[in-house]
């Protein structure tokens, strides 16, 4: 179903198959997907949505190109057990993925807002985000530790062990940690929420680090580290 000229006015559901490729000329709307390979899905002047659950065993790529267009693939009952690709020739402004299983999200660059739920958060390529990245991983890790990571405000709602780089300053917005927080960035480390850490929390900052990070956060205070690179 790769046509270009494709215009779906209504969302698309695919019962089973194995690579599945969907290209709409305009916005795109994935019913419930059920692919056992490859799923490619491309939206050329409009959003890409998923009220379905996407059960996709191999990588998944979702492609919107139109300037300022958004992504959002999160439905809680998602299982994309492969790599997630979110993409737009245009630049794109939001996006948010859920996924009931550990997530490796690729290389990505979003002007806008960025929300990941799942069951393990990891990246194979690094984030650009421009507004707030909001985590929420349950009781499993999140590792973002690609070294172009560019992150503005990021926000865990809930993890266990939280590693997080990040090229240029980092600011923290509130988070939930119930294991270790560490931060590596090679600007300044700010927070504009409460930082509930409940393990050891160490912090290595380009230059010198806000000491007022220190009184907002809730943990053990011998287990806090500050480094300056």
């Amino acid at each position: 179903m790769n046509n270009a000229a494709n215009d779906f006015a209504a969302p698309v559901t695919v019962i089973s198959g194995n690579n599945v490729t969907l290209v709409d000329a305009n916005t795109l709307s994935l019913g419930a997907v059920d692919a056992t390979g490859t799923l490619t899905v491309t939206a050329t002047a409009g959003d890409i949505t998923a009220g379905g659950v996407l059960n996709v065993d191999g990588n998944a790529s979702f492609t919107a190109n139109q300037a300022g267009a958004s992504i959002n693939v999160n439905n809680s009952g998602n299982h994309l057990l492969g790599t997630v690709s979110l993409s737009g020739t245009g630049g794109l402004a939001n996006a948010s993925v859920s996924n009931a299983a550990a997530l490796d999200l690729q290389t990505l660059t979003l002007s806008g807002n960025l929300s990941v739920t799942a069951a393990g958060i990891n990246q194979s390529g690094a984030w650009m985000v421009g507004g707030t990245t909001t985590l929420a991983a349950s009781a499993n890790d999140i590792v973002l530790s690609q070294a172009g990571n560019n992150f503005n405000t990021l926000s865990v709602v809930s993890a266990h062990d939280v590693a997080v780089t990040d090229s240029n300053a980092l600011d923290l917005g509130a988070s939930t940690i119930n294991g270790n927080l560490s931060v590596t960035t090679g600007g300044a480390i700010t927070d504009s929420g409460v930082l509930i850490v409940a393990g050891n929390t160490t912090l290595t900052a380009g230059i010198v680090t806000t000491l007022r990070l220190i009184t907002r956060m809730i943990l053990q205070p011998w287990a806090l580290q500050v480094a300056t690179t």
